[in-house]
């Protein structure tokens, strides 16, 4: 996903990132995804799927 927002294909990313996927090691806290999903589409709220950000 990484490699189709830096070739400009943010349709791909935002494709794939909308199909859904499973990521077992990702720790509370991390947001790499959610700044991948902010990349990738903008105007869309982060799923909670991918909300892995520390809450108060």
């Amino acid at each position: 996903m990484r490699a189709s927002l830096a070739a400009g294909s943010s349709e791909r990313a935002a494709a794939a990132l909308r199909a859904g996927f499973d990521v077992d090691d990702l720790r509370e806290g991390e947001v790499s995804l959610d700044a991948l999903w902010d990349q990738a589409c903008p105007d869309e709220p982060l799923p909670a799927r991918y909300d892995f950000r520390m809450k108060p």
